[in-house]
């Protein structure tokens, strides 16, 4: 199946030529030169003659393929706005970034009382709905308004690290998601081990969940952490 509206945005970007060399902007000044060589033309200099007529037809031709690419930049423009408007499925790949919500297809939802089609939004498992349940979409379109509240949900960043300390008198191990300024990732929530190797495990695991690196500083000379004792 051809994705017609990848291929409008794809038409879209190519038409863009925002920041790019163009000769659009030597239009004016190849005109100015090209009467300036006409008027020394009709003096009797054929060569100006002939480099005005030269000149006149490349600022034509720049003129030109200048609207063209303003003409198919809106036509471009115009053909994603009614694709998207129709809600034509697309693959779950091209879905937007961010915190939004999308009408999300998860084929794996077979029961006849539930609809595949379920608004869901990005999590760290992949897609999540309001009520915390995770889906595995292949296909989306656009939810249409009213949109739910934003999610807050972003990509981690900086680095997952794992420490060892005290709770209630007894080793515990914990992994944090540490931004790349040092402070922790809340509200990502912290996973906790009775043991170096479930810790570690556990780490590894998040860490390819999250295309995060893992630092490990349970044998590290650094000051352990410490749990905060349940109050009685």
């Amino acid at each position: 199946m051809i994705d017609l509206l990848t291929l409008a945005q794809r038409l879209e970007a190519a038409c863009d030529i925002t920041g790019k060399p163009i000769g659009r902007h030597m239009v004016d000044s190849m005109r100015q030169m090209s009467t300036a060589l006409a008027e020394m033309g009709d003096e009797g200099d054929d060569d100006s003659r002939h480099m005005s007529e030269v000149i006149s037809t490349l600022a034509v031709c720049i003129g030109n393929e200048a609207t063209l690419f303003d003409d198919l930049a809106a036509v471009a423009k115009e053909a994603v706005g009614a694709l998207r408007s129709l809600g034509i499925p697309r693959d779950i790949s091209t879905a937007p970034d961010g915190d939004g919500w999308i009408l999300g297809y998860d084929p794996s939802i077979t029961e006849d009382h539930r609809s595949p089609w379920l608004s869901m939004t990005r999590c760290d498992c992949g897609w999540a709905d309001d009520g915390v349940d995770t889906y595995q979409p292949t296909m989306w379109v656009p939810l249409p308004d009213p949109q739910p509240k934003r999610s807050g949900w972003r990509p981690a960043e900086g680095h997952i690290e794992i420490a060892a300390g005290k709770m209630q008198g007894k080793p515990i191990f914990i992994a944090t998601v540490i931004k790349p300024d040092g402070t922790q990732d809340v509200p990502r929530d912290a996973m906790l081990s009775h043991s170096a190797e479930g810790i570690r495990a556990e780490a590894e695991s998040w860490a390819k969940q999250l295309g995060l690196p893992v630092v490990d500083t349970i044998d590290a000379n650094v000051v352990p952490f410490k749990m905060e004792e349940p109050q009685s």
